[in-house]
Order: structure tokens, then C-alpha cells, then sequence
């Protein structure tokens, strides 16, 4: 995504400083093992070489394997540092930076559900645990696209065209055989999306965003205001799940209801207790998901 933002914003007539990429060094070896897998979307290849080519054609300024970033600036961006894949220090100037670390699903919905979920190393994420028609560890409760797992648009799609095969079948609509057979197209296609996704996960991986080595002033949570700090010191006071922490900081009380801090303050429970990610239990969820205008419900009375 990265790259697709830089390559609209060349679209429309600005020039990006600099591209920073913080994808560590990779081997040739590492390279070559996931080529199979990008054999599976030769459309999204083409596509990514696409915007490459365009990048450099415009004389796009590209630091690979960069470390130690720096936002700097009194009131606003001024500046971004760094060290470029030789070490050497770097500052640029700059009035917006855009930060891309990967993404991660919208899972607030299962998690209020209580539908159980899997760490997906690769991934750095959370995804809720579901069969191969989309149908939680919940009975009948469904997932499909990204919700379930970032997979793209083409495989979101056709998840979508399975759960509702699926749906069908449980109320009687269709025999399982008609079900297969409609499924056998929408499973291809989404296996072959599938199968691209060790290619991403190794070319970019999520790098950036390393919340259990934060610093002690990093704020976490945004809308509170807490720090890595505080985490830590709460986690040292006794607060060894996600709910003991944030009731002990308040982390994710905010409006955002923890989509943006949840996860972080996992990863640091989980460094600070020497607990696995898949061990550990996030914080619960609550209604609404995300902040709904009160105006906004009183028009939908009116209707």
C-alpha cells in the first residue's frame, strides 16, 4: 500500500520526497523460496512492478532497509531521521509523513461475539478462528474478507460467495452437492489469492511498529494518553491480562474503543510476562464499535 500511495500521489502532481522502507536485508535464498507462491497473482506482481517503475522513472529517492525513525518537528512534522542500510544517519525534510506498517483485520465484531482466534505470526495480527466456509468456532456466525484475514479484495469476494453458499445449505436452500459444485470456482480462486500471501508477508514484513520496545514516554494510547510506561508499570503492580491492564490505565476505554492501541498493548503484556501471543487473551469489546453521533440516531428514528 505504500507503494500504491506513492505512485497516486505522483498521479496527482506531487512528488514524494523520499520512499523509506524498512524491510530488513534479505538473502537470496529468502527471495527465491517465496517466488512459487507469486506465481499465484501474477496480475498483483505486474502491478506492484508497475508502480516501482514509476517511482524511479520520476527520480523518487528510495532508502531500503532503514532503521531507527524519527519524527521530529515543534508542533507539526518538520523533519524525518534515520539510518539508511549502511548505517549512515539520514534527515529529510518533510511536512507529512505517511506511515504504512502493514494491516491487520477489523475483528471488533467476533471479538464482541466471543468467537475464538488464532495469532498469525506472519501476519503480526490476531483472525478469528474459522472453517473453510467462513463459519466461526460461534455456530453461525460467519467472516469473510478482511475481517477475517487480509487477503485482498478478489479473496474477500469470493470468502463471501462461500459463507453464503454454506448459509444456503444449513437452511435447506441447496443440497451439499449443488453447494460444491457452485463452490468449486470461488475456492479456486480464493486458494489462489491465498497462496500469494507468504509472498507479501516475506517481501513486507511488519517491522515498524515494535510496541514491546518502546520507550517509556511512547504514548500507546491515544485517546487516553497512556504511555509504554505506565503499561509496564501496571503489568509490574499486578495487571497480567489485557482487561486487569486496561482497567488498571485505562488503554482502550477511548473513543476508539482500543482499534488502534489493543493489539499494542498486547505485545507488551506478552514481553513483559514472557507469554506467547497465542496465549494471551485481548481485551473485551463493547457496544458500539465504533462512536456513533447521536444526531445520526435521532435522524433514523425520524425514517
Amino acid at each position: 500500500l505504500l507503494l500504491l500511495v506513492a505512485r497516486q500521489l505522483l498521479a496527482a502532481g506531487v512528488r514524494p520526497v523520499a520512499l523509506v522502507e524498512t524491510t530488513p536485508h534479505q538473502s537470496l535464498g529468502q527471495l527465491v523460496a517465496t517466488l512459487p507462491a507469486a506465481r499465484h497473482a501474477p496480475g498483483l506482481v505486474a502491478q506492484g512492478a508497475g508502480m516501482m517503475l514509476a517511482l524511479r522513472r520520476a527520480g523518487v529517492p528510495w532508502f531500503r532497509q532503514a532503521s531507527a525513525l524519527t519524527i521530529q518537528g515543534t508542533g507539526r512534522v518538520e523533519t524525518l531521521r534515520f539510518h539508511d542500510a549502511k548505517g549512515q544517519a539520514q534527515e529529510l525534510a518533510a511536512d507529512l509523513v505517511l506511515l504504512h506498517d502493514g494491516v491487520i483485520p477489523q475483528d471488533q465484531a467476533t471479538r464482541l461475539l466471543h468467537c475464538a482466534e488464532d495469532w498469525h505470526p506472519g501476519r503480526q495480527a490476531y483472525e478469528p478462528r474459522a472453517d473453510l466456509w467462513g463459519e466461526t468456532s460461534r455456530a453461525g456466525v460467519f467472516v469473510a474478507g478482511d475481517c477475517a484475514g487480509v487477503r485482498g479484495a478478489l479473496a474477500a469476494e469470493q470468502a463471501g460467495i462461500l459463507a453464503a453458499l454454506q448459509i444456503a445449505h444449513q437452511l435447506g436452500r441447496i443440497d451439499a452437492g449443488k453447494r460444491d459444485a457452485l463452490a468449486r470456482e470461488p475456492r479456486r480462486l480464493l486458494d489462489r489469492q491465498a497462496a500469494f500471501r507468504p509472498f507479501l508477508e516475506a517481501r513486507f514484513p511488519p517491522r515498524l511498529a515494535d510496541p514491546a520496545g518502546a520507550e517509556e514516554s511512547q504514548v500507546i494510547c491515544r485517546c487516553e494518553g497512556v504511555t509504554a510506561g505506565a503499561l509496564r508499570m501496571a503489568i509490574r503492580q499486578g495487571a497480567t491480562g489485557a482487561d486487569q491492564l486496561k482497567s488498571f490505565t485505562r488503554c482502550g476505554m477511548g473513543r476508539c474503543q482500543g482499534r488502534s492501541c489493543s493489539l499494542a498493548m498486547t505485545r507488551i503484556l506478552a514481553s513483559e510476562t514472557g507469554t506467547a501471543m497465542e496465549d494471551l487473551r485481548r481485551q473485551g469489546v463493547r457496544a458500539p464499535l465504533k462512536p456513533v453521533p447521536l444526531g445520526q440516531i435521532a435522524q433514523e428514528g425520524e425514517a
